[in-house]
């Protein structure tokens, strides 16, 4: 039998007067996850960890932590963890204090001292020693990792992160991330993460939900969203991405030849739904494009081409739509692409 998961959010509601900032929202988180809730600014991501948190009341749905409803219970009453974006250190105690600091309301688990506690958690994060530092001598990264040890300090059950690299480099926010991702997973501890960043996103989930005007556009694995997006919404917005809507012009047994501009293309699509005259909406990721011979070519002009060490990105444009490849060969000024029909992916047909 399936466990309890250790978060559910049910049909959750913000508004604030004429704001709807969350809207209906259900989401459930299982045990150990990384969960993390990514999208654009204003699109209710960071409203939601604060529901789940109970730094903000729920208009209506309910909010559960292990199958208990603790909608209306405030933040020190829930059994949870809480990094804040500007990490939120105390500037007057030392970095040992402010790890400490939790564990002024609450024992320290397995029955160790705080000392030994706040020892043990700065091993974790890579700070041993660090006990009297002053908070406001460390780098960013450092002061991140106080704040995340202060918030595992207590033990909590699920552990709660809100754009914590947002102010870092990025360089030191993807070695930042590895280490994160590392130490999640050697405390087996469910964890909600809050980024408007794909590629962090992409990089350290288990599960991601992709917001958008206050819900969850789609809900699943890094590969799947990246691979098989839900929505013309999640196809533009996750990763470099292609879109082409066009008028399916009839079946060829797992394939839709599809009119787009001035030529038409085959695009797989073997669940069979589609019918000659609906509208079809889909991608092809800027790695799907050859520039060998393939089912489908595209003769594009190329308006600029970046050289980005281990490939070129090519933007292109075909038929006044820009269009973006990826390539290892030297771009000439016009630029034959081509797909197969496995390598797109249709996203809606109406």
């Amino acid at each position: 039998m399936a466990s309890e998961p250790v978060v559910s959010l049910d049909g959750i509601t913000k508004r604030y007067e004429t704001t709807t900032a969350v809207d209906d929202l259900s989401i459930t988180v299982s045990e150990g996850e990384f969960f993390t809730l990514v999208g654009p600014s204003g699109c209710g991501k960071t409203t939601t960890l604060r529901l789940l948190g109970g730094f903000e009341e729920a208009t209506a749905g309910a909010v559960r932590l292990r199958g208990e409803d603790v909608t209306g219970v405030p933040p020190e009453a829930r059994d949870i963890g809480v990094v804040f974006q500007s990490y939120a250190l105390f500037p007057h105690m030392t970095v040992g204090e402010n790890v400490g600091y939790g564990l002024n309301f609450a024992d320290p688990p397995g029955g160790m001292s705080t000392d030994e506690r706040v020892a043990e958690l700065l091993e974790l994060v890579g700070l041993g020693g660090f006990e009297d530092r002053d908070p406001t001598a460390l780098s960013g990264g450092q002061r991140q990792r106080v704040a995340i040890a202060r918030a595992l300090a207590p033990g909590p059950d699920l552990l709660l992160l809100d754009e914590p690299m947002s102010a870092l480099d990025a360089r030191l926010r993807e070695r930042l991330r590895v280490e994160l991702k590392r130490l999640q997973q050697e405390l087996d501890i469910t964890t909600v993460y809050v980024t408007h960043d794909q590629e962090e996103a992409l990089a350290i989930s288990d599960r991601v939900a992709v917001m958008h005007d206050g819900g969850a556009e789609q809900v699943g694995t890094p590969r799947a969203v990246y691979d098989r997006p839900a929505t013309n919404f999640v196809a533009e917005f996750v990763g470099d991405n292609n879109v082409f809507s066009g008028r399916v012009a009839g079946r060829d047994g797992d394939t839709l030849n599809i009119d787009v501009g001035p030529t038409t293309v085959q695009v797989a699509s073997p669940d069979g739904t589609a019918s000659s005259g609906d509208t079809a909406v889909f991608c092809v990721r800027p790695e799907g494009f050859s520039r060998g011979g393939a089912t489908n070519q595209l003769r594009a002009e190329l308006e600029s081409a970046e050289f980005l060490g281990w490939t070129t990105r090519l933007h292109l444009d075909w038929e006044g739509k820009e269009l973006l490849a990826r390539t290892d060969a030297a771009p000439s000024e016009i630029v034959s692409v081509g797909f197969e029909p496995e390598d797109a992916h249709l996203v809606t047909v109406e």
